[in-house]
């Protein structure tokens, strides 16, 4: 290592000599992002139909857990109702 910033331990230089040119160019190749002109058309389709559906999942998720959670309470507020209306109160001993 010659000390240098931005030199490798092998002495090519820094990282622009070396072509490699940052994280633009290697962001996800296991995805399918790569820019490979090798890469099939089919397999950049399905990387971005892969990553269109998780970001629905994603936002989706959410928005059914609030929905849910009102149906909830919205049939327990029914059964509580049609129980007091009934003359069962939760509260009230039987003897």
């Amino acid at each position: 290592m010659t000390g240098r910033p931005g030199s490798f331990p092998d002495g090519t230089g820094d990282e622009q000599q070396r072509g490699n040119h940052g994280q633009a160019g290697r962001t996800c190749p296991a995805a399918g992002l790569d820019r490979n002109p090798l890469r099939r058309r089919i397999d950049r389709l399905q990387a971005a139909l892969m990553a269109g559906l998780l970001a629905a999942f994603l936002a989706g998720a959410p928005l059914l857990t609030i929905a849910a959670a009102g149906w909830v309470h919205a049939v327990g507020t029914r059964e509580r109702h049609a129980q007091r209306s009934l003359g069962h109160h939760p509260y009230q001993r039987h003897r």
